[in-house]
């Protein structure tokens, strides 16, 4: 028992007192600063609230008061219909103001009652629909987002915010201890830097607060607010956001996720990425391993969309040359519900295909009783007949491999799978025995997801 706590007084040390930068945890509250989330001077937003240790324990404590017991608990948050602008309006850099909104929204967990926080683009062209972004790794990509900076790896081929705001407002969420959120040191001139995380998530975690676990449950707690005051909520989140944007949105009843970038069969557990921003997700989603994200889609009434580029790097290239989370869905009962798209190239959000996605989830689709005209044209590359079918379809491919077809009735009731090992350019299909009618043809190659129409007679 005195080994234990001697390793738990140096593992407090070390914490305490290791850093990338050269000097000690317990002496950086003399340098360190909160920005305020309320001044009505942009220009005087730096407030000396730390003026001891444990001022800086208590400011990180107040930003990340929830434990990862809080975030496997999400059906414990409470949204309040508030959203609060915030007057102290400016960007990533303390000095720079801008022309960006700020506001925050209320909500209560486990007797806490908790603010979010996010930035807000106003749509000209509807009211009804909100988005929620969540941003990737990077530092300030929030204001990266909102403001459309056309460098950023978000934003690229076209700003994904303006994409958006063609449909609807425009949330964009900002991280603890990012963005207008930081906790900022003073360098002595005009010149600040951001509290770093090699402080930051190791107090958090260790204590028992835990900076991802906050980050989920505000995003959670983000969209159960945004579905009191609009009709429709589309969430997205790219890449480190891909993963927390799936969860926050099953549990917060969105009606369309965007996962970008965000998961794989390889690393079913979650996002596996461990860097100085999160390195406590992958604990964190281990308790929504493959099956029980494929039962919790199963029963959701949303939209899913799961996208990845070409010329990706890891668990995202798998998936772009092997499709192996799409034939792992394509299993559930589920299908119209669930698209895959891969006709793109980098790390990005899916822009070419977003219209069709949106235009899904706004018009719910799949509960039409005739979801024809919304279903995505096969390519005239792919070949299915014939149509009138009987017993048996023929598919041939000119361009591409086939490696897998899956045959379903307008209910979303899955009728036939086939699994090719050795992917082909051509294949017949043998049907069974079905009622006459109007069924729907998925034909999945190597790059992308195609579905037709087709009659079976007598």
């Amino acid at each position: 028992m005195k080994h234990l706590s001697l390793f738990f007084m140096l593992f407090v040390c070390c914490i305490y007192q290791s850093s990338s930068q050269g000097f000690p945890l317990n002496d950086i509250f003399t340098q360190y600063h909160a920005i305020t989330f309320s001044s009505n001077d942009s220009d005087n937003f730096i407030l000396d609230q730390v003026q001891s240790f444990n001022d800086l324990k208590r400011i990180v404590k107040s930003e990340c008061p929830f434990s990862i017991y809080n975030a496997e608990h999400l059906n414990d948050i409470v949204p309040l219909n508030v959203f609060n602008p915030i007057y102290g309006l400016h960007n990533q850099e303390p000095w720079a103001d801008t022309v960006l909104q700020e506001i925050n929204g209320t909500f209560s967990i486990d007797t806490v009652v908790k603010n979010w926080y996010a930035y807000y683009n106003k749509s000209s062209a509807d009211s009804t629909t909100a988005f929620f972004i969540i941003p990737g790794t990077g530092t300030h990509s929030g204001w990266q987002i909102a403001s459309g900076n056309p460098y950023d790896y978000h934003n690229i081929p076209m700003p994904i915010r303006n994409k958006c705001l063609q449909y609807g407002d425009v949330y964009t969420y900002v991280k603890p201890n990012e963005d207008f959120r930081s906790i900022w040191k003073d360098a002595g001139a005009t010149y600040y830097m951001k509290l770093d995380y090699g402080y930051f998530t190791p107090y958090t975690d260790f204590f028992g607060f835990n900076w991802a676990a906050n980050m989920q449950i505000e995003c959670t707690a983000a969209i159960k607010c945004l579905k009191l005051k609009y009709n429709k909520v589309i969430v997205l989140g790219l890449s480190n956001g891909g993963i927390p944007a799936l969860i926050a949105g099953l549990e917060g009843g969105a009606d369309g996720i965007n996962c970008a970038s965000g998961t794989s069969v390889v690393d079913y557990d979650g996002f596996p990425l461990n860097n100085f921003e999160n390195p406590y997700f992958y604990d964190m989603y281990k308790q929504y391993g493959l099956d029980s994200l494929k039962l919790k889609i199963s029963n959701s009434n949303a939209y899913f969309l799961f996208s990845f580029g070409d010329n990706d790097c890891c668990s995202n290239a798998y998936e772009y040359n092997t499709h192996s989370l799409q034939d792992t869905f394509a299993t559930l009962n589920h299908p119209c519900h669930i698209d895959f798209t891969y006709n793109f190239s980098g790390h990005h959000f899916p822009i070419a295909y977003l219209d069709t996605f949106i235009t899904k989830v706004k018009l719910d689709t799949c509960s039409s009783p005739s979801p024809v005209n919304f279903i995505p044209p096969i390519e005239e590359a792919i070949h299915i007949y014939p149509n009138p079918a009987k017993d048996i379809l023929h598919i041939q491919s000119a361009s591409d491999d086939v490696k897998s077809v899956q045959v379903y009735a307008l209910n979303g009731e899955q009728i036939l799978f086939e699994k090719y090992s050795n992917p082909i350019r051509e294949t017949s299909v043998q049907l069974p025995s079905l009622a006459p009618g109007t069924y729907i043809v998925n034909v999945v190659t190597r790059k992308k997801h195609s579905a037709k129409i087709i009659s079976l007679s007598n």
